[in-house]
């Protein structure tokens, strides 16, 4: 057994597993969320939040990386491989942390009221670590959005192979187009400052993905097994939304190849978009 202040590690042969034992009276939910501050020339490349569990962010550029996560205190329970890893107790802010070294990987946890804080980096000194996790501020939830590009904004009525328009309707600076065929597709489209997603941005995860050489944000509400995918072209927001519909291979769900094919046909109403704004 592992034993630093209020941290207790289960040491077998090739690993340790992690618990952590929140401080007397603290809350079993979080009351605030934090991040971190952001090196120049790193961007956002993936996260999920589920609120009974807790939030994780993964950020990349210049050769390094920062994953940074938020948990519940009673469901921590990081499994960390033994091989090559050195533990230090160290202090962030007068809490308790361990930090794990391991080639030129640094992870660090500490707790905070009722949630821990973990963080793991590669490409950056002890020094660097130290003073990103010295820097976490509580910040509000997350919520994706696009900055104006400048470009006036104007609808874009399109046509998609395959599939038949079944209703379009404008609200609020938002057209929202309903497609029928092999899926049943919602198209909202917008100007980049009215842009909000179709759901509560909880029990959800995302990513960064390119379409034609557009970056783009594939979404998935877990809860509501509903996807969309998110791009800004030309001062537009385009969000193509639709039910969870995986194929079954040998008796289970193939959640990538749906996420393939929802990829896919947002590719060709991207392409329909930009030939009809053409």
């Amino acid at each position: 057994m592992l034993r630093m202040p209020g941290f207790a590690g289960v040491q077998r042969h090739d690993s340790t597993r992690f618990s952590v034992q929140p401080p007397d009276g603290s809350s079993d939910s979080a009351e605030e969320y934090y991040s971190v501050d952001i090196p120049e020339g790193m961007r956002l490349e993936s996260m999920s939040t589920v609120p009974e569990i807790g939030n994780y962010f993964v950020w990349e550029g210049g050769g390094r990386m920062i994953s940074f996560s938020q948990e519940k205190a009673s469901v921590f329970s990081p499994q960390i491989d033994n091989q090559h890893s050195k533990y230090t107790e160290c202090t962030v802010n007068g809490s308790t942390a361990v930090m794990v070294k391991w080639d030129n990987s640094t992870m660090l946890m500490w707790n905070i009221g009722g949630s821990v804080l973990m963080m793991h980096t590669s490409g950056f000194t002890d020094d660097e670590v130290m003073g990103l996790a010295e820097g976490a501020r509580p910040t509000e939830r997350f919520t994706l959005g696009f900055d104006s590009s400048g470009t006036e904004y104007r609808e874009r009525p399109f046509t998609l192979d395959g599939f038949t328009v079944t209703d379009r309707s404008q609200s609020g600076g938002v057209t929202e187009t309903l497609l029928s065929g092999e899926r049943n597709i919602l198209v909202r489209q917008c100007a980049p400052e009215n842009y909000i997603p179709l759901m509560d941005m909880d029990f959800f995860e995302m990513s960064r993905v390119t379409l034609h050489d557009s970056e783009c944000w594939l979404l998935r509400w877990i809860d509501e097994d509903e996807y969309a995918v998110v791009w800004e072209r030309d001062g537009c927001v385009t969000e193509m939304s639709t039910h969870a519909d995986p194929p079954t291979v040998n008796g289970a769900y193939d959640i990538s190849a749906d996420e393939e094919d929802i990829l896919s046909i947002a590719g060709k109403l991207m392409d329909a978009v930009s030939s009809e704004s053409g």
